[in-house]
């Protein structure tokens, strides 16, 4: 299993990188079999999935970028989550809470990741902006991944016969809530996270070392 690891990235060589490497391999069956049987969808949601959970760690090698160990996994949970398990496999379908989990989750952490885009420009000094404009920006962020997402799924039921929007627009709104309070919850935690405060928050760690890790 160690052999494993060294066909890794190098940055990506140990257990908490492998395991969304390994997630992206166990689909390669799925995508073969959905083409044997000619579900020629889920072959497609397969490899997307794939491809979503594996372009992110290329980039952060070949960018010599430090992704924490949060959020390799959150990413690479949410991608699964998402596509595979919810889409192809009908998690969305039988599992009545999957879509509120997925969607305030993913916008809590596209707060987050937000708000990490911001910390890494104030520590080059490249901009300079009060707690809350920083926080205001984090939410819009999440915000927007969210909207975009919702593109993706319209698009996937139009030019691909899908059913990722379900109800339609009462599906689509209720996204879009969900989406809203998740970025909500993240950009207080920013705000809280910017500005002095003596007990610290359970982000502070992760956030703190993203920005030194990246410098």
């Amino acid at each position: 299993m160690k052999r494993l690891l060294f066909l890794l990235p190098e940055n990506c060589r140990n257990w908490s990188f492998a395991v969304p490497f390994v997630l992206a391999l166990s689909l390669v069956p799925a995508i073969v079999l959905s083409i044997f049987a000619g579900n020629w969808q889920s072959a497609l949601l397969a490899g997307a999935t794939m491809l979503f959970i594996l372009v992110p760690f290329v980039l952060s090698n070949k960018l010599d970028i430090y992704i924490p160990r949060t959020f390799s996994f959150a990413l690479a949970f949410f991608v699964y989550a998402t596509l595979f398990l919810g889409e192809a496999n009908r998690f969305y379908y039988d599992v009545w809470w999957w879509d509120i989990m997925l969607h305030s989750g993913s916008a809590f952490a596209f707060g987050l990741i937000g708000l990490v885009v911001l910390l890494l420009t104030l520590s080059k000094k490249a901009i300079q902006a009060n707690p809350f404009v920083l926080s205001l920006f984090a939410f819009s962020f999440a915000v927007m991944v969210g909207v975009l997402w919702e593109i993706f799924e319209f698009a996937g039921d139009q030019l691909f016969g899908m059913d990722m929007q379900k109800e339609g627009l009462m599906d689509t709104m209720w996204d879009l809530i969900v989406d809203t309070l998740g970025a909500l919850v993240a950009a207080v935690i920013g705000y809280f996270y910017l500005t002095p405060h003596t007990r610290p928050t359970p982000f502070d760690p992760v956030l703190e070392s993203v920005v030194e890790k990246n410098k």
